[in-house]
């Protein structure tokens, strides 16, 4: 088998380089094999074949018809495959790049990596002006974009709550982990962390699964409590506590009791603590 390979020798004094490179149609998108010649004059033409000009005809092959040309001082970039807005094959991304003019643009592929080298080489030496890119840059235009590194510690933050409390949040910066968060948590809430669950009762487990500004309840190992944001529960025990000063007329000594400035006061004639009385 016969391979053409990048002719690096000048024909008449007038070739920069000739060979082998694999365009796409301008018309129809398929991929056609091309022999390019790039001229000193600046004149990049495209052929059907190797046998042009005064290339002797070789047996069973046709000679070359040219099938276009552009003038590469026309040539404002030469990108990485990559970075071109065409779908090349997947297994020969790595030797692929595009021609842009303003009128057109040429993308296509090399046979080799030695045959890129020497294309991408003789772009630089004719077109001294223009960016070329490298092989490895070629490569890389490829590669996902690396993600976005992470958003500082100090401008992300997590608020914790009481399991079951509805106020008295305690907004903490961003920690490093689950072990970080529970440590963090008890002591800003003065209790031993043990499990944390979301708004609706759901448990975490999974740190990666926290995000920014999220509201957190933590207990110390119980279940889940949905938090009383009205404070009800006080409230409940509050009126129960005014309720046994009126019916006993001491101060209830059971938790929840009411501090002795909010006893109610008998009223004559109030009917405050009259239940029963007799007019």
């Amino acid at each position: 088998v016969v391979v053409v390979v990048v002719v690096l020798v000048e024909m008449e004094g007038t070739v920069v380089l000739s060979g082998n490179l694999t365009k796409q149609g301008r018309q129809r998108k398929t991929w056609k094999r091309r022999w390019f010649v790039l001229e000193r004059t600046g004149r990049l033409a495209y052929y059907t074949s190797s046998i042009i000009g005064n290339v002797p005809q070789r047996p069973g092959v046709k000679r070359g018809k040219e099938k276009g040309w552009l003038d590469s001082s026309t040539i404002t970039n030469i990108l990485a495959g990559g970075r071109c807005v065409c779908p090349f094959p997947l297994q020969v991304q790595h030797l692929a790049f595009g021609i842009v003019t303003p009128q057109r643009s040429l993308f296509v592929y090399a046979d080799s990596v030695a045959d890129l080298k020497a294309w991408l080489q003789a772009f630089r030496t004719l077109l001294p002006e223009v960016k070329v890119p490298t092989t490895m840059e070629i490569e890389a235009s490829w590669r996902p974009p690396a993600p976005l590194p992470p958003i500082p510690s100090e401008r992300k933050r997590i608020t914790v709550f009481c399991n079951g409390g509805g106020g008295g949040g305690q907004v903490l910066p961003w920690p490093v982990d689950m072990h970080d968060l529970l440590t963090a948590a008890g002591a800003a809430l003065h209790l031993d962390a043990q499990r944390l669950f979301t708004k609706d009762g759901g448990e975490i487990t999974d740190f990666t699964l926290l995000r920014d500004d999220d509201q957190i309840y933590v207990s110390e190992g119980e279940d889940f409590v949905r938090p009383d944001p009205l404070g009800m529960d006080l409230m409940f025990k509050a009126m129960d506590s005014v309720a046994q000063v009126n019916l006993s007329g001491s101060m209830p000594t059971s938790p929840g009791a009411i501090p002795p400035y909010a006893s109610v006061r008998k009223t004559p004639g109030s009917g405050l603590g009259d239940k029963g009385s007799s007019k």
